[in-house]
Formats: structure tokens, sequence, C-alpha cells
């Protein structure tokens, strides 16, 4: 069977993510005697740490403007129009920046969960530079909080450390039309 490039490369890279989430998730029972005494690469000994830690650095809350419905084999392709908002300093409180309009174009499954996906403009307060937070998540059945991974590009020089690092979002829609949501950093 002769598998294509294209195919290869998420494949693998499905593969590799797989193999590192395992290894890095935390064992809550003691390492078998067997894997210890062979040194397995998989064995935590001590020291090791309980997995990864996160700090919340952000919150705020865009609106929602509109909502529209596609059907589809796989359940329903949401375009959600959200009208903007703003985001604040989880410390401080004070407004860091102003979330421009955006969509999310998310999938509610016929299994149930929702899958959202939005690229998030917004602009910073201290210095007028743009960034971009583009998310994917999930959120279960009739829950109304969606945990969402968010990868963030800018060229601020004040927001530049965000470029590489990793963020979670807790977003909350049960107040329709407007959601909130918590930025977390990971810290560990």
């Amino acid at each position: 069977m002769h598998f294509s490039t294209l195919f290869l490369s998420p494949l693998a890279a499905i593969f590799l993510f797989s193999v590192s989430a395992v290894v890095s998730l935390p064992v809550e029972s003691a390492p078998s005697p067997r894997a210890a005494s062979n040194n397995h690469p998989l064995t935590l000994g001590v020291g090791h740490s309980a997995g990864p830690q996160f700090k919340e650095v952000f919150a705020g809350h865009f609106d929602m403007a509109s909502r529209h419905l596609a059907t589809g084999p796989f359940g329903s392709r949401v375009h959600n129009a959200m009208s903007g908002g703003s985001m604040w300093d989880a410390e401080t409180g004070a407004v860091v920046a102003d979330i421009l309009p955006f969509a999310d174009d998310g999938l509610s499954s016929t299994a149930g969960p929702f899958f959202p996906a939005a690229v998030i403009p917004l602009v910073w307060t201290a210095d007028g530079h743009y960034a971009v937070f583009s998310t994917v998540g999930v959120r279960g059945g009739s829950d109304h909080r969606s945990w969402e991974y968010a990868h963030v590009e800018t060229d601020s020089p004040t927001y530049a450390w965000m470029n590489d690092q990793f963020f979670l979002l807790r977003v909350n829609s049960s107040a329709l039309p407007r959601l909130t949501f918590t930025m977390y950093q990971e810290t560990s």
C-alpha cells in the first residue's frame, strides 16, 4: 500500500502527539517493579511532576450578534458572529485589549459535543498592535463551558512573549448573548 507524504505527515504528527501525551500524563499508582527494574522510559521515578500547571492571566467577554447553522453529515456547522468585546489582566483588572468582531465556526456534532473553532482578532491597548488568538476546543452536550487551546500570534513588543507559550481558554456561554472567558498560561 502506498501512502502520500501529505497523509504520512499528519499521521506522524498524530502518532507523536499521542506518544507525548501518554508520556506526560500523571500516573497515580506506583510504577510496576518490572518497569523500574528495566529502566523503562515510562518509569516516572522520584521527582516526577504531577502534570502541567496553569495560572490565570486574562479574562474577558465578547457578545454574540447572530447565529447561523448549516446542517451536514457530521452535525451542524455553526457560524456564531461575535460583535467584539474586551479582555483584561486577571490580576489587576485593567483592560489590556479590545476584541474585534469575529466568528466561531465550530461544529455541533450529531453525537452531542460542540467543537468550537475561532480566530479572534484583538488590539492591545498598551501599544495599538494587533494579535490573533486561534482557538479550537470541545464542549460536552448541554454544558455551557468549553475548554479551548489558544495559539497566540502578535508583533506587539509588550505581548510578544505570548507567541511561544501554551494557553487554554475556558469559555462560558451560559448568559447569551454575552460569553465570558478566562485565559490560562501553562507555567510548569
